[in-house]
Parts: C-alpha cells; sequence; structure tokens
C-alpha cells in the first residue's frame, strides 16, 4: 500500500540506513538460497550436484553480504560518527560476528575447492574442512540469523518497495525511498547474475559429482 503522493528521496543519506538496506537485502537472499542447500543435505549423495550448484550461485550474494558487513565494521571501529551514533550490535552478536564470517569463508572456499577437485577430492583436507566448517558456521549462524531477524522487515525490501518513489507501508512500518536505492537493488541482481554465471561457467566441472 503506497502513500498517494511521490515523495524526492533524500538527497543526504544516512549511510548507516543505506548499508542495513543492501546487508538487509543481500541476507534475505541468502536465507532463502542457504535454506534449499540445506535441504539438499537431507541426502547429499543424490542431491551433491545441486548442493555444489547452489553453493556455487550464492558466492557472489554472499560477497556482497561480508562486503555491506565489513564496511559497517570499519567505520564504527574507525570512529566514523554516524555508526558510532547508531550503536554495535549487542554483545554476543558482536563476539559471533567474526566467527560467521571466517567459518562463511572457509565454507565457501573449501567448497570450492572440492567442487573443482572431484569426487577424488573427498577424502582430502577440503573435506575435512568443509565439514567442520559447517558446524561452527551452523551453530553461529543460528544464532546471527535469530538476532538480526527483527530487522529484516525494516529493512530488506525498503529498497525495492520504495522503487517508484512513493513512500510504502508494509510489515507495520512506514519505508521511505532514500538515494541509491537503484544501485543497492543494482548490484543484488548483478550478484544473481554473476552467481547463474559461475554456475554455467563450472557445471562440467560439478557434474563430475554426478558418479559419487
Amino acid at each position: 500500500m503506497y502513500y498517494p503522493k511521490r515523495v524526492k528521496p533524500r538527497s543526504h543519506v544516512d549511510p548507516v540506513v543505506a548499508s542495513a538496506r543492501l546487508t538487509g537485502f543481500a541476507g534475505l537472499g541468502l536465507l532463502i538460497g542457504l535454506f534449499f542447500e540445506g535441504l539438499t543435505l537431507l541426502s547429499i549423495r543424490h542431491f551433491v550436484v545441486l548442493h555444489i550448484i547452489i553453493g556455487l550461485f550464492l558466492i557472489p550474494l554472499t560477497l556482497v553480504k561480508l562486503g555491506s558487513v565489513s564496511f559497517r565494521f570499519i567505520s564504527y571501529y574507525t570512529g566514523n560518527q554516524r555508526f558510532k551514533n547508531a550503536g554495535p550490535p549487542v554483545a554476543l552478536l558482536r563476539f559471533i560476528g567474526p566467527i560467521v564470517v571466517v567459518s562463511t569463508i572457509v565454507l565457501f572456499g573449501s567448497g570450492i575447492w572440492l567442487a573443482f577437485g572431484g569426487p577424488s577430492s573427498y577424502n582430502s583436507l577440503a573435506s575435512g574442512l568443509h565439514k567442520g566448517s559447517f558446524v561452527i558456521w551452523f551453530g553461529a549462524m543460528a544464532i546471527h540469523v535469530v538476532g538480526h531477524i527483527s530487522e529484516l522487515p525494516k529493512t530488506a525490501l525498503s529498497d525495492w518497495l520504495t522503487r517508484t518513489g512513493k513512500i510504502a507501508i508494509a510489515f507495520g512500518r512506514e519505508h521511505v525511498p532514500i538515494k541509491g536505492a537503484s544501485a543497492r537493488l543494482a548490484l543484488v541482481v548483478t550478484s544473481f547474475a554473476l552467481g547463474i554465471f559461475l554456475v554455467l561457467a563450472t557445471l562440467k566441472g560439478a557434474s563430475a559429482w554426478g558418479s559419487f
């Protein structure tokens, strides 16, 4: 539902809001993608190729989210006043944050190693890293998601809801269009396109796991 009037996007945008919207939109996409990735684990020997395809597809989007989160982290700890005024996450989420980032990098990195190494790499160091990092990542990510899930309604779809330039009322909140929305949306959409390209470029190698 929209207000009947069009409003001019704010010319001076609080980078905290812009960063939160990009992080939220990318995070929502990852949450959906990782849900389907998790389903393949129910029978990994039957769905290993699909598991690899989804994982490869999510790599560019993961990089977008890591970049957005890192921007906020660096801005806060280098003394950016806007981020200082917004304050840090609660202590538990601050502690979990680096664990999520490192385990995500190891998880996806070892996954890429396995994808290109083929079935012969199943008993390699890459396999051990992938399994071990998944255990750590899953626990940390569960806390991360629960801690931030309440923020999604006000950040994840705000840029999309206000793409017409109008204020939107959704999820019981007012969403105001802010400058840079098109660029943020384009960045996420581009990551989807790059994900598809990455899958197509590596499909032949990933299909080798079909005999696993």
